[in-house]
This record gives structure tokens, C-alpha cells and sequence, in this order.
């Protein structure tokens, strides 16, 4: 079941107007970005030690072009689970990036990465930096950068936050904090543009029913996509 969270929710954070969505809320000087200025990047890195080849692998990454200039590298790591060394975790994975710049002789561009927190039940309270998850000394943090992960909780975002939203992600948001306000039914009539994988991820977050319902329009005319969805 976590193994069809985590697909489920990587397929909808891949599609453009979702990644575009989270950027705009979320990244400083991305306000205006659009769907259509962002292109997939590989996951996938490896690299050949002296006597071992490693390998690293991300969720989503995008690179943000603007008339055609390369600005930003961007990844998104969703998170389902809590991870008190998730900060370590995506230090790696800006590393790999930037090493990867150095390896084709290309001068870096920003790296930005942050994580989408699904958690149903509760927000996010574990350690987000790595001098909140080592035991250090006060007068060694000088020597010791720290580095903190930016964690994007869907369930604590505000409701003017989740209301900015124009991608199924607000439905998603609004749906984790109705969950966690205790209350027992979700419904939306807002037009999903990415239905059948919203319906299942909500259903699988907390592992109910779901109750479909097309309306009218849907019915009328399947492009629309108009529906209902109820989650008891």
C-alpha cells in the first residue's frame, strides 16, 4: 500500500501544472512561473568510486526555462512517512545535482529541492536541519555547515495558502486537513483535471472507500471532466 502512495503521488507531482502549482506557492521569484516552461529532468545518477559505483535516485526533478535560459533546477521528494533525517537525505541529493554541472563543465545554476509532506494523520514534527538531528558541541557548529530541509506540509497550509492553489493540488491540501480536523467526509465538485489519480491517492491516504459521483457535465461531455467525489 505505501509502494502505491508513493507511485500515485509521484504521478501527479510529474505533471506540469501540478509542479507548477507548488512552485508558485512556495519559491520566491516563481510567482508567475507557468506549466509549460518546465521540462523533466533525469532521476537517475551514478557515480564510479575507486572500488564502488554509487547510485542516487530522486523523485521529480524539473528544470524552470524562461525564454531559453536554464534559471532553476528543481526537485520535488513527496513524503508520506516522517523522516528525521530527511535534511541529510536532500543535501545529497542538491550535491548530486551540482556534481553532475561540474561533470559536463557547465557552469551550476541554483538547485532548489524541497518535500511535499502527505502525512494524513498529523503535521510534520520531526527534525528538519542536520544540526537538529547531530548531538554537537557549541563551539564545534562553526566548523559543521548546517543544512535544512525545506518540508511543505499540505495539511498545515493555510486556508488562503490552499485557496491560491489552481492545480488538483488544492483539492488534495484541502482534503489532508479536512482529515486531520477529524472530520469524516470530503467532498469536492471541482474540476479535476487529473481525476482518476487524485480519487485513488485520497482513497489510499486513508485506506476508505471512495464514492464516485459524475455530474452532469461529465456525463454529458467526458472531456469536461466535471465530477463529484466523496470520501466516507
Amino acid at each position: 500500500m505505501h509502494h502505491e502512495k508513493d507511485i500515485l503521488e509521484k504521478h501527479i507531482l510529474e505533471k506540469n501544472d501540478v509542479f507548477a502549482d507548488i512552485c508558485r506557492l512556495v519559491v520566491p521569484g516563481m510567482e508567475h512561473a507557468r506549466a509549460e516552461e518546465f521540462e523533466s529532468e533525469t532521476t537517475h545518477d551514478f557515480f564510479v568510486n575507486s572500488d564502488s559505483i554509487s547510485e542516487v535516485e530522486r523523485d521529480i526533478v524539473k528544470r524552470w526555462i524562461k525564454e531559453n535560459k536554464l534559471i532553476y533546477i528543481v526537485g520535488i521528494e513527496n513524503q508520506t512517512q516522517k523522516d528525521a533525517t530527511l535534511s541529510l537525505r536532500i543535501m545529497n541529493c542538491n550535491s548530486v545535482m551540482y556534481q553532475r554541472f561540474l561533470s559536463r563543465k557547465q557552469k551550476p545554476v541554483p538547485v532548489i529541492t524541497f518535500v511535499l509532506y502527505f502525512g494524513i494523520e498529523k503535521a510534520w514534527d520531526q527534525a528538519r536541519s542536520i544540526h537538529e538531528i547531530l548531538d554537537i558541541p557549541k563551539e564545534l557548529k562553526r566548523f559543521i555547515p548546517d543544512f535544512r530541509a525545506e518540508v511543505i506540509d499540505l495539511g498545515a497550509l493555510s486556508n488562503e495558502m490552499i485557496d491560491s492553489l489552481k492545480s488538483d493540488l488544492k483539492e488534495i491540501a484541502r482534503f489532508i486537513k479536512t482529515v486531520r480536523n477529524g472530520e469524516n467526509q470530503f467532498n469536492t465538485s471541482k474540476k479535476l483535471d487529473h481525476f482518476a489519480l487524485v480519487g485513488r491517492l485520497l482513497s489510499i491516504l486513508t485506506s476508505k472507500k471512495s464514492r464516485w459521483k459524475l455530474g452532469n457535465h461529465y456525463k454529458k461531455e467526458v472531456k469536461k471532466k466535471w465530477n463529484t467525489l466523496s470520501i466516507y
